[in-house]
């Protein structure tokens, strides 16, 4: 299962970079400046629903 985090800022201005340290679970920061809390809540549930959808995104857990 992935954490979902909204943040204020990331490397190139894009709505979601994924982080991965080993041992702990994957971390997604949204970018505040796309996101708000709410569509951030819910694409985290939707990440979290869907596991291929990480993957469509060029993005792996």
């Amino acid at each position: 299962m992935l954490r979902t985090v909204r943040v204020q800022s990331n490397p190139d201005g894009v709505l979601v970079v994924l982080y991965r340290n080993p041992g702990r679970r994957p971390v997604l920061h949204l970018n505040a400046d796309l996101v708000n809390d709410e569509r951030a809540a819910e694409l985290g549930r939707r990440f979290n629903a869907d596991p291929d959808l990480l993957a469509a995104l060029g993005l792996v857990a």
